[in-house]
């Protein structure tokens, strides 16, 4: 999915030089939140609250960024 939130998070993920296990870690999610998030083939998942809140204070991506992820994700679904 090509979201800016996608796009704001791949790059800090170079940026920070990070896997995604090292990422999950740091923000403070699970980890196979964002190995569905990055692969391609899965369904993807609107982010809940507690999500949005440790990757802002983590990597400094804006709730509003992440609210039009969620916003594409539900018209995606149908919901």
């Amino acid at each position: 999915m090509n979201t800016e939130f996608y796009r704001q998070l791949q790059s800090k993920k170079r940026e920070l030089e990070y896997s995604t296990r090292r990422l999950a870690k740091e923000c403070g999610i699970c980890y196979g939140t964002l190995v569905n998030f990055f692969n391609p083939n899965k369904p993807r998942c609107p982010l809940r609250e507690i999500t949005m809140a440790r990757i802002n204070n983590k990597l400094g991506i804006s709730y509003e960024v992440m609210e039009e992820y969620n916003k594409e994700i539900m018209k995606e679904r149908g919901e």
